[in-house]
């Protein structure tokens, strides 16, 4: 992402800045509220959370934003440890900082640890912050911060050579680049543009159940109906921050809905010649609306099979939408109670931005995918999928709970608990990180470590078989994980360390090679030092992180 937003180079013209954000643990607040106390240790974020910050640091991203949340006591925007110690003092970074919204405003009015502006305007500047979004009082605080001596020139010397020397790489004094709407037009939605759109929504939709009814068989059907909220809402495939979602005003309107192509759409685009495709949405997700459940049921009724599109509204995902349940909302649990009454084989399609907690019915249908926010192409995609055009060949990138009681249900947990279960409830998840079927099988042998020693400045190679033991070409995302048998400090249970995607044909067989770096065995011990330490490791390979879909050979690092 950050080489496509910065394109070849800085001084390109259609280059813009990648901005690597929220800095950093936006993820760790208290309830997973949005921008509450993020209660953090620092061998926490060494250990989790800065590594795909450096990452982003490596890759050349010269923006990073700080986040709303507090951490020890400590707003993130007035952290100059976070900020200053270790973004530019450890890591090098050489761009510009910007706060979020308002967050130096929130300094004095919110967090209230700055009992007025020119005191936030003075924290904020010298903790390392080069831009102040949207803090109108921002200006004058500062000038009165100069003024009153709390700032220096030396202090706002800072940040405007960090800005300066940005804008000159950008070369930005030559050539302003301002928006162009006329030339945005011209190269944004290109048919090269859909056609990339459309596969990257043909990778990722995961399949995560089939019972036998997917492909379906274009002879034997008269009727398909689609229902659900979400079978012909486009917004809800575009997501959060889509042009029509909450953060924008409705006078800005909303993205063009000609340009997006819904699962309605692609079901009957794709559908065969005599086929008779119904509709109905059956219910609404907010406001909660079942009033058009009976219209749903009786198009169900007259169907051979129904896609049922239900998942995520937009007014409960992402900014000031936390929600208190992952469970589906609104009428969708009236909706799909009432339509599995019928007996009819029930495919369910989930549109969504968060791993929802489904009833029995969904995960125990016909057949589940997981399209998640697919896309302006996404409907034609799904359709590919279940009209057998496309083999599904998506995995999970996030674990899916039974129960919302379950969470933090993701799959790289810290080793040591009493017991392996909830009293009342399995600790296994729904659907695991990494899980994902296809329409063929693939089989997995002989993992295999080219020695069984590991030296610091060496690499292991690992390599594993790969079957299509189906009838069917396919695609499989191959996934190593690595343990540390035995830590100083507690560790993970495992880490992903590699994954890639490779093409079978039926009966075809493949050794899938990875070289793992000698620091993909690291982990952190209780002073915060990234450390490789000796001993016994194993190595996992697989189709998924579960247990039973890995096989695993062992290894010894040597100091």
């Amino acid at each position: 992402m950050i080489r496509g937003y910065q394109g070849n180079g800085l001084n390109d013209d259609e280059s813009i800045l990648a901005t690597a954000k929220h800095y950093t643990a936006y993820s760790e607040t208290q309830g997973g509220r949005d921008a509450s106390e993020a209660d953090v240790s620092r061998r926490k974020l060494r250990s989790y959370f800065f590594h795909a910050f450096e990452k982003a640091v490596q890759a050349g991203a010269m923006t990073f934003m700080t986040g709303y949340q507090s951490m020890e006591g400590v707003p993130m925007t007035a952290n100059k440890w976070l900020l200053k110690d270790v973004l530019r003092g450890e890591w090098g970074f050489k761009g510009i900082l910007v706060t979020d919204w308002d967050n130096v405003g929130r300094l004095q009015w919110e967090q209230k640890i700055c009992a007025t502006m020119k005191e936030a305007a003075a924290l904020a500047v010298k903790s390392g912050n080069d831009i102040m979004m949207q803090t109108p009082s921002f200006f004058d605080g500062a000038v009165e911060a100069v003024k009153t001596g709390l700032l220096t020139e030396e202090d706002l010397n800072e940040p405007c050579r960090h800005v300066l020397e940005l804008k000159f790489r950008m070369g930005l004094f030559e050539n302003p680049r301002r928006a162009d709407l006329a030339l945005a037009k011209k190269i944004i939605s290109t048919p090269a543009h859909r056609e990339l759109n459309l596969e990257v929504a043909r990778q990722s939709v995961v399949l995560l159940r089939n019972e036998g009814i997917l492909p379906l068989e274009p002879g034997k059907l008269r009727r398909i109906a689609v229902v659900g909220p979400n079978a012909d809402n486009d917004l809800e495939q575009l997501g959060d921050w889509s042009l029509g979602a909450a953060q924008h005003s409705p006078e800005m309107g909303k993205h063009p809905r000609e340009s997006t192509v819904t699962v309605l759409d692609g079901i009957r685009q794709r559908a065969p010649k005599g086929c008779e495709v119904v509709y109905a949405a059956g219910c609404a997700i907010r406001p909660n609306q079942t009033d058009n459940i009976a219209e749903a049921v009786e198009k169900v009724r007259d169907a051979d099979v129904a896609a049922v599109v239900i998942g995520d509204q937009l007014h409960f995902v992402g900014e000031y939408n936390s929600t208190g349940t992952l469970e589906l909302q609104g009428g969708q649990l009236a909706l799909v109670e009432a339509l599995g009454k019928l007996g009819k084989p029930l495919i369910f399609v989930l549109i969504n931005s968060k791993p929802l907690v489904l009833p029995p019915l969904v995960y125990q249908a016909s057949a589940v995918l997981e399209a998640f926010n697919p896309g302006m192409q996404g409907g034609q995609a799904i359709a590919e999928i279940l009209f057998g055009d496309i083999n599904p060949s998506g995995k999970l990138a996030v674990s899916f709970p039974y129960h919302v009681g379950q969470q933090p249900i993701y799959y790289s947990q810290v080793r040591g608990q009493h017991g392996n279960k909830y009293a009342d409830l399995t600790q296994e998840p729904l659907f695991a990180f990494g899980f994902g079927l296809s329409f063929t099988r693939f089989a997995y042998a002989n993992l295999k470590v080219a020695s069984n020693e590991l030296r610091p400045g060496e690499s292991a190679s690992v390599s594993i078989e790969v079957t299509n033991a189906g009838t069917r070409d396919g695609d499989e995302i191959v996934q190593v994980y690595v343990e540390d048998e035995i830590t100083s400090a507690t560790w993970v249970q495992k880490e992903l360390k590699a994954f890639r995607r490779i093409h079978l044909k039926a009966g075809e067989t493949q050794v899938v090679s990875f070289e793992l770096p000698f620091e993909a065995f690291s982990m952190v011990n209780a002073a915060g030092e990234r450390v490789v330490e000796p001993g016994g490791f194993q190595i996992y390979a697989g189709s998924s992180s579960r247990p039973a879909d890995l096989l695993n050979e062992g290894l010894t690092v040597n100091p």
